[in-house]
């Protein structure tokens, strides 16, 4: 299943993306851009964790690790989930409205969970306030 957050728009080939699926739980679009919160991945680009650099907070279900150790993106509020995500929700409990990185970062230990970057990603999260112009820009391209 391929979730999109509403407020993000981008020039992301959608089919692309859905090609790139790996046999996991999910894979998530990440970006190199700048952001307080990354997402941590090893060098097969698998999730091993989360960090605010602001704060020095790390999450992880791998234990204490050292996010300098580790390749820092963003997540894009886009990812392809597999179907048998729902069953592992169910398994742990979730249910109603939830974080769904704080999901990831729940069972990344024991499913995995992938990061895909697009060449070329441009995005715009219509969420955040002044993000107008950056999106009509995005949009005329």
């Amino acid at each position: 299943f391929l979730v999109h957050n509403v407020d993000i728009i981008s020039n992301l080939d959608i089919n692309w993306f859905i090609s790139q699926t790996k046999d996991c739980l999910a894979n998530l679009l990440v970006s190199d851009r700048q952001s307080s919160r990354y997402l941590l991945f090893d060098d097969d680009m698998r999730l091993m964790g989360w960090t605010n650099t602001n704060t020095g907070e790390v999450k992880s279900p791998f234990g204490n690790i050292n996010p300098e150790k580790y390749t820092k993106l963003a997540f894009s509020g886009i990812h392809c989930i597999s179907e048998g995500i729902f069953d592992v929700m169910d398994q742990e409990g979730r249910s109603g409205r939830f974080p769904i990185i704080d999901f990831y970062l729940s069972v990344a230990d024991r499913y995995p969970i992938y990061g895909v970057m697009a060449k070329g990603l441009k995005l715009t999260d219509v969420g955040k306030t002044g993000s107008l112009a950056e999106a009509e820009k995005l949009l005329s391209l």
